[in-house]
């Protein structure tokens, strides 16, 4: 009996310490999957953060209640599989839900937190034909996501790629199957998802154009979806927000109207001109298409190189082998015809020198072509590039932009001559390229540079913010000159005055299981440096069980590392 009223009274005792209203941290729902969707689809098990929940020890759940603690999810209680004082682990209910949005509430002790609002589904897309559509041309959708969210065209050069939004098309309730585009890696430029324009004029963009993934073949009426995701991966589980499915009406097709003048503003170009121009991929367009592989925008130039992918190799090749020969090298000209190396270098030599910077940086971008390991340029034409750019390199690169001239010493870096050594280090000396000379002189690997490397990074001041750090060397130092490369490290650890460069020499001496390195660590965590954090990121790369333990444990690793 005695016994029965213990028992009875412990709970009594737990509830009246429960006297605060339970809150719910603000994004303290999270889901059990760990993406960032804010949506909890039917059967989910996520989390609730905050605080006055259950008992500090914990307490499993039963059905619908854990210790007097309860999850309403529009006022009807759900599963609750475990609490704390701070936690309470829910399950979603199986069945659909009927609305986009629910309130949720924790009842703790009787007392209740203050709705907050968890959303179901997708938010709702509202899309529709943009202007007429036709076979052969172009269908433009107009999109209008919610809380006044824009979609980014063109987020990157592929003119197929809609970053975080993607279409289904059907036909007769049955899907089609999206244009064939290679799998080339990923160029991103813009705002992250959910973004509001490709370009960075600011503005924002409302159509986009689903020719460029889908064709449409014949007249008649389709139905479109848009699908907006959280992130560039387009998981099933992060679709953030969603179109119904919306009937559009393509007409047949007709002559393509005439093409007056092209026009040369970036935006225009690739928002409206070219996208439109590609609904139709004939001998026309692919004229208009080469013209803009010389455009001095960059971003023009690569999205005009990824546009040709909408035509066979077989067709591009010649076109794009006569366009070298007749206009010169473009940077994406010389990068398509990569496997014509030879062709592409020999017509680009006159290049080195022009005052036209598109030409320019297309002969460089043949140089990096005949200077790659798996080049098949010959050795005669290898060395005509060297000379061109030890040339170029002598006096002549203030005629280039920051850019272009790192990736010309960047090319230096490959050419192993007594002139291009001594033409690294007097860039260096005169601090041209930031700090690529340094990089390119230690892919020379001579060990003879080790003593003035060491003394270049020994004169260092304390940059400021925008400078070179150099903290890209020890690395560099270690991987192309190995030990020999450790007393040059532990001297710039010992006396470097930028912080960021003793840090870089401390984690390779560790890496080395130099003691240098470890007693710095040592000292980092012992004082609690500045640096600390960073010196136990060091340590937990290098020992994975240092990630749980405690400071004076990890000072006792690392100390019996300093013998």
């Amino acid at each position: 009996m005695r016994i029965r009223c213990l028992s009875l009274l412990a709970f009594p005792l737990w509830a009246a310490a429960q006297s605060t209203i339970p809150t719910i941290n603000p994004d303290g729902i999270v889901r059990a999957d760990n993406t960032r969707s804010p949506i909890l689809p039917p059967g989910m098990v996520f989390s609730i953060w905050g605080h006055g929940y259950g008992p500090h020890d914990g307490c499993k759940g039963s059905g619908t209640e854990a210790c007097r603690v309860q999850v309403l999810l529009d006022g009807t209680p759900i599963e609750v599989q475990y609490t704390n004082d701070v936690l309470i682990n829910a399950r979603m209910p199986d069945a659909s839900p009927n609305q986009p949005v629910s309130h949720l509430v924790v009842v703790s002790s009787g007392l209740r937190s203050v709705p907050v609002e968890v959303r179901r589904m997708p938010e709702n897309a509202v899309i529709s034909l943009d202007g007429v559509a036709r076979v052969d041309g172009p269908v433009w959708i107009h999109v209008d996501l919610s809380r006044g969210l824009g979609v980014s065209y063109p987020s990157m050069a592929r003119p197929w790629d809609f970053a975080c939004d993607g279409f289904e098309v059907r036909r007769n309730g049955n899907l089609l199957p999206p244009i064939p585009h290679p799998m080339l890696g990923m160029i991103y430029s813009g705002p992250p998802c959910p973004g509001t324009a490709g370009l960075s004029d600011g503005k924002s963009q409302s159509r986009l154009p689903l020719h460029l993934q889908y064709r449409f073949n014949e007249p008649g009426t389709y139905e479109v979806r848009l699908t907006h995701y959280g992130d560039f991966g387009r998981r099933a589980d992060d679709v953030r927000i969603q179109s119904d499915w919306t009937p559009i009406h393509v007409l047949p097709s007709t002559p393509r109207a005439a093409i007056g003048l092209h026009p040369q503003e970036p935006s225009a170009v690739v928002r409206d001109f070219l996208p439109t121009l590609l609904a139709r991929p004939d001998d026309e367009a692919l004229n208009i298409l080469l013209e803009y592989l010389y455009h001095a925008s960059p971003r023009v130039r690569s999205y005009a190189a990824d546009a040709l992918y909408y035509w066979p190799d077989a067709i591009v090749e010649p076109r794009l082998l006569a366009t070298l020969h007749a206009n010169g090298p473009s940077p994406v000209v010389a990068a398509r015809l990569k496997a014509h190396v030879s062709e592409v270098v020999a017509a680009s030599m006159d290049y080195f020198f022009s005052d036209d910077p598109v030409l320019f940086q297309g002969a460089i971008a043949a140089a990096r072509l005949a200077l790659a390991e798996d080049s098949e340029a010959n050795t005669q034409l290898r060395a005509r590039v060297e000379e061109r750019l030890t040339a170029l390199a002598t006096g002549n690169l203030w005629r280039t932009d920051g850019q272009t001239t790192i990736d010309i010493i960047a090319l230096l870096g490959q050419i192993h001559t007594e002139r291009v050594h001594n033409l690294l280090w007097n860039l260096a000396d005169h601090h041209t390229g930031g700090e690529q000379a340094l990089i390119a002189i230690t892919w020379q690997k001579d060990p003879k540079d080790l003593p003035r490397l060491t003394d270049f990074l020994l004169a260092q001041p304390v940059g400021e913010k925008g400078e070179p750090s150099f903290s890209s060397l020890p690395n560099l130092m270690h991987n192309s000159f190995g030990d020999a490369a450790l007393p040059s490290l532990r001297a710039v650890l010992e006396k470097a005055r930028p912080v960021s460069l003793r840090l870089r020499c401390a984690e390779e001496l560790m890496r080395a299981n130099d003691p240098a390195g470890f007693a710095f660590a040592v000292d980092a965590i012992e004082h609690g440096r500045e640096w600390k954090l960073q010196v136990r990121e060091f340590a937990n790369n290098q020992f994975p069980d240092a990630r749980n333990m405690t400071d004076a444990d990890l000072t006792k690793l690392l100390t019996d590392h300093t013998h």
